[in-house]
């Protein structure tokens, strides 16, 4: 199952060199390159904050979108390999943070009129067009069409709340529990 309405077209698509289109059962891996995209919830969990995912990657501005691998489709050393280049912490820099969730949860995100919020897709990354070269395993995560008025703000920070919540698995490379300040 992919899409199940035309909110998100392009989701029974893989784009070549793509293993195929992103299904629904499948795990991403967003990566954490700052601790303060980290808080603590009530059970002193570490969860991702709204921060995560910046508005313009949901909108698809500038061919930008909240960028994911796909976990079973991605070599562990491309993902350490990625991860280590997108860290930004310093006491992470030899066991970066990664997220991790599941399609099926961010393609249940409905808004107040029970509409799709979110579209997972095959979107293999170029030399060209990634700084960190080729990858086929590349999804991204997009705002579902027609997208929220951008006048809204409760509405895109709920999403980009909603989303957040998603990704249930919060911890560094090594598996190692994730020390939130």
């Amino acid at each position: 199952m992919t899409c199940d309405d035309e909110t998100c077209p392009r989701e029974g698509d893989a784009p070549s060199p793509a293993p195929g289109p992103v299904e629904c059962r499948e795990t991403v891996v967003r990566f954490v390159p700052l601790q303060a995209q980290l808080i603590r919830n009530a059970e002193g969990q570490p969860v991702l904050t709204a921060a995560a995912f910046p508005k313009d990657e949901l909108r698809g501005v500038h061919g930008k979108s909240v960028s994911v691998l796909r976990d079973a489709h991605t070599a562990a050393e491309e993902t350490a390999r990625r991860a280590r280049a997108m860290n930004r912490e310093s006491m992470w820099s030899s066991d970066p943070v990664l997220a991790r969730g599941l399609v099926i949860s961010m393609r249940n995100i409905r808004d107040a009129e029970g509409r799709r919020e979110v579209c997972v897709n095959a979107n293999p990354t170029t030399d060209e067009n990634d700084k960190l070269g080729a990858c086929p395993s590349h999804a991204a995560i997009l705002r579902a069409h027609p997208p929220l008025d951008l006048a809204q703000r409760p509405e895109w920070q709920m999403l980009r709340v909603k989303l957040a919540d998603q990704f249930t698995e919060i911890r560094h490379q090594s598996g190692n529990a994730v020390q939130v300040a």
